[in-house]
């Protein structure tokens, strides 16, 4: 069954046109995948105001420290749907109402669009693994203390509703809200 799985995996990322690692073996015996192209942007009513406004930020210790997050920081990360981006009506106008209702509001931007515009049966198989992805850069935030959970609120539209709900259930420790606009239905 693992074969099947495995092809279809790799027939995932050809089709969609992705960078994906080969599938490892991880302790506990289950398959996961790396799939690349997935990015995050950071945004805040101070950014869009200096015009600096989706800074991508990396996925590293160095990435999660540039951030400048105290225990303090409100963070929301903000997860689009399918075919959509960052730069979406729905990227732009969430990001927006969300910096105007909280100007101190540290707004995280998952980009996952290159997927995104796959069929919807391959954005449905990606999805595990963009939350896998989602929820490791989440850990880095958290594992140098600048950022408390009880500060966290994911926000996912469409298949990102998806994405932040299994990010957030498969973590060692859970974000504290979870706003699931509009969950895609089918599969």
């Amino acid at each position: 069954m693992w074969r099947i799985n495995l092809v279809f995996l790799a027939a995932t990322c050809i089709f969609s046109a992705c960078e994906c690692a080969s599938v490892v073996e991880t302790a506990a015996g289950s398959r996961t995948a790396r799939l690349t192209n997935i990015r995050y942007f950071q945004s805040s009513w101070a950014h869009m105001v200096d015009g600096s406004d989706l800074e991508e930020v990396e996925k590293s210790d160095t990435g999660a420290a540039g951030l400048g997050l105290t225990a303090d920081t409100v963070v929301a990360v903000v997860v689009h749907g399918r075919e959509s981006s960052v730069y979406s009506d729905f990227g732009n106008t969430l990001r927006f109402s969300l910096a105007q209702a909280d100007p101190d509001l540290v707004i995280i931007m998952v980009d996952w669009s290159y997927l995104s515009y796959s069929s919807y049966q391959q954005a449905v198989a990606t999805v595990p693994f963009i939350a896998t992805d989602l929820r490791e850069f989440i850990a880095l935030l958290v594992s140098d203390g600048n950022l408390a959970l009880s500060n966290l609120h994911l926000i996912g539209f469409d298949l990102g509703a998806h994405i932040v709900g299994i990010a957030s259930r498969n973590a060692a420790t859970r974000a504290i809200k979870i706003t699931a606009l509009d969950p895609a239905g089918a599969l």
